[in-house]
């Protein structure tokens, strides 16, 4: 029998023992090794109410200490007892009747007891059974052993559920690199296949590419959006395929319905781009290339805030490029009338920080084709 002293002590380190892991096994582990020394029996184990079993043996066990009995598995030993009262009465009546001692062998005692709305806690005791004040007593240490039991499946769930959450994302992540590897591949098929067709414009795109992207690191744009950039850069032109080559090559100026037929590139491009499911909106970023912030661009007419600030620093880059670079139809005009024309139109048709940091690209001379070039002075925003 415990003294009163020696109650308050199991109480408090039997409490201390159930806060000790969030983890279920460790947790009954810790308890059971407690309780089987406090109460010196030789063995124990907790058992969880399981509805997937069928209802001649509602439970499974979860843990034990130690794995055997007196050389019989303690999993054996619990289950005959229950089949032997279910076969006198009922299961339920069974659970009703809880605490149960029941005669294992000479002088071995196997002691049932109810974790309340968990399962149950079996303790074996050699020489004696566990006196009645005892089993009373360990009554709410059960239920605290039971609450911390529904904890802990509780936790084991969350960090289940974590890890599969984090599965997917990963999985996630692993399609839709695979997505944007499989993109990108596509874009430099396009562009080889145009560039068979025609050379100039696939240079062009290239070299639009570039200085967008150097316009976009220096606005600090983040490294997703300057991929964006990047492959809508190598593609902006691709509508021009279904333009003749008479009329791209053609030296002079375009009569207006030729040059409405060259406009609509843009809404060639597009379509041909939005089938492909890219994790930017390349497609609507191409379709707005040609869009200045005072409304006066094509197709739509966009203004301002309406137009995507990767749109904008393609319009840039591709004025730039256009003006200093070679044409079928005529000779390049050189870098320092390229940027003359986006300092004039700063703020009127090209957007205003997307000029300026165009201006420091090509101050700084990071590309091959801005190096070379002598700056006056006065280039400034």
């Amino acid at each position: 029998m415990l003294t009163r002293a020696e109650k308050i002590q199991f109480l408090f380190e039997i409490s201390i023992k159930i806060g000790t892991s969030l983890d279920l096994k460790d947790m009954l582990k810790t308890c059971l090794s407690t309780l089987l020394r406090k109460l010196n029996c030789s063995a124990g184990a907790v058992f969880m109410k399981n509805n997937n079993e069928p209802i001649e043996f509602g439970y499974k066990q979860l843990f034990s200490i130690p794995r055997n009995i007196n050389g019989i598995e303690a999993y054996t030993v619990f289950k005959k007892i229950v089949h032997k009262i279910d076969n006198e009465s009922s299961f339920l009546e069974f659970e009703n009747n809880l605490p149960l001692m029941h005669k294992i062998a000479p002088e071995t005692f196997l002691h049932i007891l109810e974790l309340p709305n968990f399962g149950l806690l079996t303790l074996v005791k050699n020489g004696e059974y566990l006196e009645e004040d005892i089993i009373l007593f360990l009554k709410p240490i059960t239920k605290k052993i039971a609450s911390s039991c529904f904890v802990c499946l509780q936790n084991q769930q969350i960090q289940e559920d974590i890890l599969e959450k984090e599965r997917l994302q990963a999985k996630l992540m692993e399609s839709m690199q695979q997505l944007e590897k499989s993109n990108e591949n596509i874009v430099q098929i396009v562009v080889a296949a145009s560039g068979i067709r025609d050379p100039y414009t696939a240079a062009h795109q290239r070299r639009v590419s570039e200085i967008a992207c150097e316009i976009a690191r220096k606005m600090k744009l983040s490294e997703k959006q300057i991929h964006g950039i990047r492959l809508a850069g190598l593609v902006h032109d691709i509508g021009k395929i279904s333009i003749p080559a008479e009329i791209l090559s053609r030296s002079g100026k375009l009569i207006p319905l030729e040059y409405e037929y060259v406009k609509h590139h843009v809404k060639v491009s597009y379509d041909i781009l939005k089938p492909i499911d890219f994790e930017l909106p390349i497609a609507e970023i191409v379709y707005q290339h040609h869009e200045k912030i005072d409304g006066s661009g094509y197709p739509r007419k966009l203004k301002g805030d309406n137009i995507l600030i990767e749109a904008k620093i393609l319009t840039v880059a591709d004025v730039v490029e256009a003006i200093m670079s070679h044409r079928p139809y005529r000779a390049s005009l050189g870098l320092q009338i390229a940027l003359d024309e986006i300092r004039k139109n700063r703020g009127i048709l090209y957007d205003a920080a997307v000029v300026d940091a165009c201006l420091e690209v090509a101050k700084e001379q990071v590309l091959d084709f801005f190096r070379n070039i002598n700056f006056p002075n006065n280039l400034q925003k």
